[in-house]
């Protein structure tokens, strides 16, 4: 997580100082009677000086990260991080030059001594001015690579944090697309459910309309057939009338 990684980043720092007081302790007291000799120590000097400003920022990045992440903001706290691994590879860089710096300056001191040494017969004698620097050399050296170590370390960290965050996010977006699918599968089927009932709804009222004109044809059939028995019982009724008058007539004839 990033917090493991963060306290990962304060280890190397912790390192990071390490090696600064560690190169300081190196210079600390190297004089060379060889001008161009003294020259690379002054310029390692000048190395060790900025890779004080470059460790002093990365602490300030360091305690921007801290807040960044009570406050939840991962993401720039991941970009603080990032600022960090550049003022590391700002020091690793000055102390690799500190180092080539004092071997240089080494072999032109010793080259130089070996040049103005002042024998007298077989006994000869120079300035020790490089006296146990192989052994700092070999102490700072691997302060460096140690510093390496613990970088590369952060980077395999870091790349299984980002394939870890890369599977969860796999996993989310699946989850997500399984939700968005039922979502749209439930909502199809509502629809669906919603446009069968409005289909059964219009057979229903087609089926209650049809019915309706059958029964209302029914009735005017019925009318119909109402009125042709009273006009034909009308006229029945007109016909025995008729009749009925014919018989008076020739009665009331007969008797005439």
């Amino acid at each position: 997580s990033t917090y493991n990684l963060k306290s990962k980043y304060y280890d190397l720092l912790q390192e990071l100082e390490s090696g600064i007081k560690l190169s300081k302790s190196t210079l600390s007291g190297l004089s060379f009677e060889n001008h161009d000799a003294q020259r690379k120590i002054e310029f390692a000097w000048d190395m060790q000086y900025w890779s004080l400003g470059y460790v002093d920022e990365g602490k300030n990045i360091l305690k921007q990260t801290e807040v960044y992440l009570k406050n939840h903001n991962y993401q720039k706290a991941w970009t603080k991080l990032h600022q960090f691994d550049k003022q590391t590879n700002y020091v690793k860089t000055d102390m690799d030059i500190i180092i080539t710096a004092i071997k240089e300056g080494k072999e032109l001191e010793e080259s130089f001594q070996e040049k103005n040494k002042s024998c007298f017969l077989f006994w000869c004698t120079s300035s020790d001015t490089t006296k146990r620097l192989d052994n700092k050399i070999s102490k700072l050296e691997l302060k460096t690579e140690k510093i390496k170590n613990k970088q590369k370390d952060i980077v395999n960290d870091y790349q299984n944090i980002v394939y870890e965050q890369k599977i969860t996010k796999q996993k989310d977006d699946f989850k997500k697309e399984q939700e968005i699918l039922k979502k749209e599968q439930k909502a199809e089927l509502k629809q669906q459910q919603i446009l069968a009932k409005q289909e059964q709804q219009i057979l229903e009222q087609e089926q209650r309309q049809t019915e309706l004109r059958a029964k209302q044809e029914q009735q005017r059939l019925e009318q119909e057939q109402r009125q042709t028995e009273l006009r034909a019982k009308q006229e029945q009724q007109r016909l025995e009338q008729e009749q009925r008058q014919t018989e008076l007539r020739a009665k009331q004839e007969q008797q005439r």
